[in-house]
């Protein structure tokens, strides 16, 4: 995948065990590209449309379902994941939604 289609820097935040707690803490960061999910593909995946969103990066990023992540200053949580190599464009579609309250 093309580096200047990745224009984000994208922070990582694992569910961890932190001094005797679980908590989130920051496990790196990664380049993405973000994309608002179209009101038909969110409403077929159950989401609601406006709410959902694909982050597009290199395939083999330390990324997984139920990270938290935070694209400038505004969070996220990854809730899917899909590989893909169109031409010799291997890269990965990760659906990512607002965190619920």
């Amino acid at each position: 995948m093309s580096r200047f289609f990745l224009d984000k820097t994208v922070s990582v935040y694992r569910f961890a065990l932190v001094s005797d707690k679980e908590a989130y803490s920051l496990n790196g960061t990664v380049s993405g590209h973000l994309q608002p999910m179209d009101t038909q593909t969110a409403i077929m995946q159950g989401e609601t449309p406006g709410q959902a969103f694909r982050l597009f990066t290199e395939q083999g990023v330390d990324m997984k379902v139920s990270d938290k992540i935070t694209i400038d200053s505004v969070s996220y949580v990854v809730s899917g994941k899909e590989e893909f190599n169109f031409w010799s464009f291997p890269h990965t579609s990760w659906k990512i939604t607002y965190p619920t309250a």
